[in-house]
């Protein structure tokens, strides 16, 4: 960014968007293959309720408390 226009500005702030936009898909994918990995350590060695909540965490998704 040479000089500071509208349009390079523009330019910049949907290249920054994009960018961040990827970085957080890939973040969620690594830690949704983490959590699947500790479920299946927790299946393996017969810990049933720690894989149960596992399941249900991620078949209930998150949810604030209001």
């Amino acid at each position: 960014m040479n000089r500071n226009t509208r349009q390079n500005d523009q330019e910049y702030k949907d290249k920054r968007k994009v960018a961040h936009k990827l970085f957080r898909q890939k973040t969620k994918r690594v830690l949704f293959k983490l959590k699947l990995e500790q479920m299946e350590i927790a299946y393996n060695n017969n810990e049933a309720k720690k894989f149960n909540q596992e399941v249900n965490g991620i078949r209930k998704g998150f949810k604030p408390q209001t």
